[in-house]
């Protein structure tokens, strides 16, 4: 089923289908496929069950442990798509649309998790099994005047930050999955504390947003949830006004896992001047207005989206990124992560994927092999590279170079 190809095989085979994903990110394909074969071949296997499959369209798969190319494995169009149809029915999503088909009645604390609808418990702070924190990382609130509230967030500053107080820094979001707060990825927070303090990456802020339960960082029609708004007119304006960050999209990277990624995509490709960099992480990319067409009208009255079709077009995906494609070309880095086992993720993961193809798109895929939904899983699997593609953009758009971003 494999084929043995040395890296030059690959790299020959992949500039012939250029007209694929750019793996790297790079607009010169032929120089990135050369790379990433040199980058696979240069070092031996860590884990020889840690394969990334990078993919392509016409249904052909590069499968890659994580420092070294492994095998080639081209599937009949045919047969992909009729299982991948079969895959999608068989499985549900675990935040899917439908989990908002309830009344946006806000529930706003309590620890028990609610069966559906959105809820936000508005500030979390740092418990026991949370403490201590990270060098750097602090809890803080900011005022909504949105929620009409306070909002926690975590922030984490570099050591850089203190030793040199004329310095600004680039900033990366981080949005949390469903059920989750502004807590759930402190651990992100110490890897990228890890990666900075050892030189391997550059410093820069980190922001771990709040985003509640089934929100899925939109605006509710009936406004008891406005979190799309609140994370883009307020809490980005509000660590402008209050830490010395790149007030710039070409210094602000967005990212998350699950509920987090998918609305890292939407905000992503909705405001793609606000953004140099996105990183989705098993997140849902549903089409909405497929789903719109399949309710009825007292669904979409209990519907977070309302029942107005307009409301649902501004927010899927597909059609965003269709109508800013051009924006999306000029200024956004994207890079996708979903694991081969992630049966609720992985059929929308790769049909925006083979969207962004379609629309001449660069961007990065990754497939996981054997992953199912799991964060912590996939960071660890990821970790060397787990900040490159934010850094790569950040380095390009020129975020490391401004005079007043160097010691």
């Amino acid at each position: 089923m494999g084929s043995g190809l040395a890296p030059d095989g690959v790299a020959q085979w992949l500039v012939s289908w250029k007209d694929g994903c750019s793996i790297v990110g790079r607009r010169n394909f032929r120089s990135a496929a050369l790379e990433l074969a040199a980058f696979f071949a240069e070092e031996s296997v860590a884990n020889p069950r840690r394969r990334i499959h990078l993919k392509t369209r016409q249904s052909t798969t590069i499968a890659a442990t994580h420092r070294q190319m492994m095998y080639l494995m081209i599937t009949k169009t045919l047969l992909y798509r009729c299982v991948l149809v079969l895959f999608a029915v068989a499985t549900s999503a675990w935040d899917t649309e439908n989990h908002a088909i309830a009344q946006t009645t806000p529930q706003v604390s309590g620890t028990n998790k609610p069966k559906d609808g959105p809820s936000i418990s508005w500030v979390n702070p740092p418990t026991e099994k949370h403490l201590p924190l990270t060098p750097g990382a602090t809890h803080n609130t900011f005022s909504s005047r949105l929620a009409d509230q306070k909002i926690g967030y975590v922030i984490y500053l570099p050591p850089q930050y203190e030793s040199h107080p004329t310095m600004r820094f680039p900033v990366i979001y981080n949005l949390h999955g469903n059920g989750g707060n502004e807590l759930t990825s402190l651990n992100v927070i110490e890897l990228v504390n890890e990666q900075i303090t050892s030189g391997q990456i550059p410093p820069l802020i980190m922001v771990l947003a709040n985003g509640g339960h089934s929100t899925f960082y939109k605006d509710s029609y009936d406004g008891n949830f406005p979190i799309e708004s609140i994370v883009i007119t307020e809490l980005i304006p509000h660590i402008d006004a209050t830490y010395r960050t790149i007030q710039s999209g070409d210094a602000r990277c967005i990212e998350g896992f699950s509920m987090g990624g998918r609305g890292a995509t939407r905000l992503a490709v909705k405001y793609p001047e606000m953004f140099c960099s996105l990183f989705c992480q098993a997140g849902n990319v549903p089409r909405l207005l497929d789903l719109f067409d399949q309710l009825t009208d007292q669904e979409r009255e209990k519907h977070l989206l309302g029942p107005n079709r307009d409301k649902w077009e501004k927010d899927d995906v597909y059609a965003v990124t269709e109508s800013n494609r051009s924006r999306i070309k000029k200024h956004l880095r994207i890079q996708i992560a979903c694991g081969t086992k992630d049966g609720g993720h992985l059929p929308t993961v790769r049909d925006w994927h083979n969207h962004l193809v379609d629309q001449g798109i660069d961007h990065t895929y990754i497939e996981l092999q054997g992953l199912a939904h799991r964060r912590t899983e996939m960071i660890e699997q990821l970790k060397p590279i787990w900040f490159d593609s934010h850094v790569t953009a950040l380095r390009s758009s020129g975020a490391f170079d401004q005079p007043n971003a160097k010691p």
